[in-house]
């Protein structure tokens, strides 16, 4: 399965708008998870869930039935249709500027230098200056 994200026409994972992406349709909708598990040490103050798709590179997290964020460090994950992962961090800043994305900020929390698009709901995380995995803020 390629993973991709797409904002136009609607916020979509592998195809799949955001909305239509809960706990009980996921393994209908992408594969059923690797692992799921469950967060009991939460900020939210309702169960929350983590879904591991090992073999996809990707996790989702959910707040009972909501999806909060997506990571993924799939190698071939697609955004605006190119392969983030091989895109040096001026690449990055390019492909969210041509797609309406001007704004950006660059923060060292965790000992990682992270690229944030804040409009996007996009943070690119890097490990010796190569995207290491990238979140997605639903």
């Amino acid at each position: 399965m390629d993973v991709f994200f797409e904002f136009e026409p609607a916020k979509a994972l592998c195809g799949v708008a955001l909305e239509q992406i809960t706990p009980s349709t996921v393994g209908k909708l992408l594969q059923e998870p690797d692992e799921i598990e469950p967060n009991e040490n939460n900020n939210f103050g309702e169960a929350s869930f983590t879904y591991h798709f090992n073999s996809l590179g990707l996790t989702l997290f959910f707040n009972i039935q909501n999806l909060l964020c997506i990571a993924i460090s799939n190698p071939s994950f697609k955004l605006f249709g190119e392969e983030v992962f091989k895109l040096s961090e001026e690449g990055l800043i390019a492909l969210f500027t041509n797609n309406g994305f001007k704004d950006h900020d660059i923060d060292k929390d965790w000992g990682e230098k992270q690229l944030v698009f804040s409009e996007a709901g996009v943070t690119v995380f890097f490990d010796n200056q190569k995207v290491s995995e990238v979140f997605i803020d639903v």
